[in-house]
């Protein structure tokens, strides 16, 4: 089966700082022709959103299913680039207008502290449904999770038995203060989460910030410690392995953690594009970057991929006002939304569930659009 699929007219759910960068991204593409973005403060989303003759904001509460559907009639597909907490109302409006549909990452019930909310995927239940109406859901389609779910299944291939996969990721910022890359909700939610570990064939519990290890990344040896990843719920599910784990480190993990300890109150927020570009203007960011090694271990061979990802400094030059974070985030989003039509089959899949082709397409495409990305192997 080939399913032929010609995004014309996109809902873009979210006008933050990543759906910023995926809106003017998509509307450069000759076969999309309207991107209608909604959100339910509309004051932020006019820092945020730059509206043209393609690209409109309008108001829509995400909570609302009622809501969503009077805005969802007639388009193709619906992104997700808000809060996962909506994902499964914005699933459901999805399959009621005949639309597909695509996140950046799951809920897994409101990052929970119990083990059963944190290793069900709530979006994959959903499968049977999209299938039966001959529709594909891609979830967790971000940069972690995302590029880093195509990575483990690229260092996965042609290495025999697997033992381990590794999810380690660096977060690196120097400025004259902390500067947000991802909202504060978010922050909250993740660190107030157990991270999920899979270990001899079962999910478990780890401690925050705890199991500290160096690890070789591209730029170095650097400390890392555990941190909520969801590509450890899905991994698991469609790559035969017996654990997997995910790690953080670098400056912003250092303050993360920070943040845990002391339960702090987090008050700032993201900055919009006009206040990071005003950042850069006056050198309050010195640099700041994202990277992230996946290393599959197997019983005689084991296969790293490392993906680094522009300076805020670079970033700035091609995409004025995004951070590191939010810039690589909507390229990831932006290159699985103009893959979508390369999949052979309908139904929800994380990136790790597609096939290899479709997977490599993916990683050419995020390189294609910007070709200072470098994805780096080892054996």
């Amino acid at each position: 089966m080939n399913i032929k699929i010609v995004f014309m007219r996109i809902l873009l759910v979210g006008t933050g700082a990543v759906a910023s960068v995926v809106s003017k991204l998509l509307a450069k593409e000759n076969d999309i022709s309207e991107i209608s973005c909604v959100s339910n403060d509309m004051k932020g989303a006019k820092k945020f959103m730059e509206e043209n003759e393609k690209i409109t904001v309008k108001y829509a509460d995400a909570s609302s299913i009622r809501d969503l559907k009077r805005h969802a009639r007639g388009f193709d597909l619906i992104i997700n680039a808000s809060r996962p907490k909506y994902n499964e109302n914005i699933m459901k409006v999805a399959l009621k207008a005949g639309a597909n549909y695509q996140d950046t990452t799951s809920y897994l019930g409101g990052f929970s502290k119990k083990l059963k909310d944190l290793k069900n995927v709530e979006q994959l239940k959903y499968h049977k449904k999209f299938e039966k109406e001959n529709l594909v859901a891609l979830i967790n389609t971000g940069v972690a999770p995302g590029i880093s779910n195509l990575l483990a299944a690229e260092a996965s291939e042609g290495i025999g038995d697997i033992y381990e996969i590794r999810i380690r990721f660096l977060e690196e910022q120097k400025s004259e203060r902390p500067i947000f890359s991802w909202s504060p909700e978010g922050v909250i939610d993740e660190l107030s989460a157990p991270p999920l570990v899979y270990r001899n064939g079962r999910f478990m519990l780890a401690k925050n910030f705890g199991d500290e290890e160096i690890y070789e990344f591209p730029v170095g040896r650097r400390k890392v410690m555990n941190i909520f990843c969801d590509e450890v719920a899905t991994l698991p599910l469609y790559i035969k392995t017996r654990n997997v784990s995910g790690k953080g480190g670098g400056s912003e993990m250092d303050m993360a953690k920070k943040i845990y300890e002391e339960k702090k109150e987090i008050k700032s927020s993201i900055p919009d594009p006009g206040k990071m570009k005003n950042f850069m203007k006056k050198g309050i960011i010195e640099h700041a970057y994202f990277l992230l090694s996946i290393e599959s271990i197997g019983r005689e061979k084991r296969k790293k991929l490392s993906a680094i990802f522009p300076d805020i400094n670079k970033i700035n030059n091609i995409f004025p006002g995004a951070n590191h974070i939010s810039y690589p985030t909507g390229l990831a989003i932006a290159a699985f939304c103009k893959s979508i039509n390369k999949i052979d089959k309908y139904g929800v899949f994380p990136p790790e569930a597609l096939n290899r082709k479709t997977r490599k397409s993916i990683l050419a495409t995020i390189r294609k659009m910007d070709n200072s990305i470098v994805i780096k192997s080892s054996f």
